[in-house]
């Protein structure tokens, strides 16, 4: 357990990082696109790479801060049907839900390893004016697939210590969440 709690303990501060850089990025992209604005309104003239670079942003914006946001249950939520459960089957649906979404990310972090390894064995690039690897997409992917699926499996045993524990005090419950 204690292993465990370590090994969240790190995972949770790397998920709270990485937001901070997906904040940043929002910042970086602000700014380039104010910087683009003012060349082509006072100069006269675009700069080539820079919508390029704010698309790619864009992309590491979103996985990058998706962990942090299933870490604090930030997602949007359709519960209209769920409102109207128990609070045992919601605690049922809440573990499912986990777990599912556990085994998703786990399955998409294995094969974003795999497809991120082999994109930079074979040196793809992008085929645009920015010739990147594309490996370095594939990398933040699977990097933030990983954090997920490390959220996803607190998130699977909060739940079902929550589930195991119900009309008990749920101290085994508050021990697990991070």
């Amino acid at each position: 357990m204690k292993q465990w709690k370590t090994i969240m303990i790190f995972f949770n501060r790397l998920t709270g990082f990485m937001f901070k850089v997906a904040i940043a990025l929002l910042v970086l992209i602000a700014f380039f696109v104010l910087f683009e604005i003012v060349m082509r309104k006072i100069i006269g003239w675009s700069v080539d790479w820079v919508i390029e670079l704010t698309e790619y942003l864009l992309a590491y914006l979103t996985f990058l801060g998706g962990a942090h946001l299933l870490k604090i249950d930030g997602h949007l939520t359709f519960d209209l049907v769920v409102q109207r459960l128990s609070k045992r089957k919601k605690r049922f649906l809440r573990v499912v839900s986990n777990v599912v979404g556990f085994v998703v990310a786990l399955i998409i972090t294995w094969y974003g390893t795999v497809a991120t390894i082999d994109l930079f064995q074979r040196g793809i690039v992008t085929e645009t004016i920015l010739v990147l690897p594309k490996g370095l997409f594939a990398l933040t992917v699977t990097f933030s697939m990983l954090l997920f699926t490390f959220q996803f499996l607190a998130r699977c045993l909060t739940a079902m210590a929550e589930y195991r524990n119900m009309g008990k005090e749920s101290g085994a419950s508050k021990e697990m969440s991070f």
